[in-house]
C-alpha cells in the first residue's frame, strides 16, 4: 500500500497510481455497481477502510465508477470509518493505492 502526498480529483488520482508502475492502482470496490469491482477483499476498498479505520479522518477516491453513475460518479472512503460513498469526479481528495 502506498499513501501518496497528494489531493487529486478521481482521473488525477488514477494517474498517480499508475504512475508508481505495473498493477498500482486506487482499491477497488466489492458493491455490485462499481466498476471496476472488486471480485474479493483483497485490497478493495472495504478492506481498507476497515483496516485502518479510526485512524484518520481524510477521504481517499476508489478505482471505481458508479455504474449506473455515467462517467461522472465514483465511490470514495474515509478511513476512519463508514460506508464508502460516492461523489462528482471532479471533486478532489487524497490519493491511496494498492496492487497485488
Amino acid at each position: 500500500m502506498a499513501f501518496l502526498n497528494t489531493y487529486e480529483n478521481f482521473d488525477g488520482a488514477q494517474a498517480s497510481c499508475a504512475s508508481l508502475g505495473a498493477g498500482w492502482h486506487a482499491p477497488a470496490r466489492c458493491s455490485p455497481y462499481a466498476t471496476p469491482r472488486a471480485s474479493d477483499n483483497t485490497n478493495s476498498l472495504e478492506v481498507v477502510c476497515e483496516y485502518f479505520s479510526g485512524t484518520t479522518r481524510n477521504w481517499f477516491w476508489s478505482s471505481s465508477s458508479v455504474s449506473n453513475g455515467g462517467t461522472y460518479y465514483a465511490y470514495y472512503v474515509s478511513l476512519a470509518g463508514g460506508s464508502p460513498d460516492t461523489n462528482g469526479k471532479y471533486y478532489s481528495y487524497y490519493v491511496v493505492c494498492v496492487r497485488p
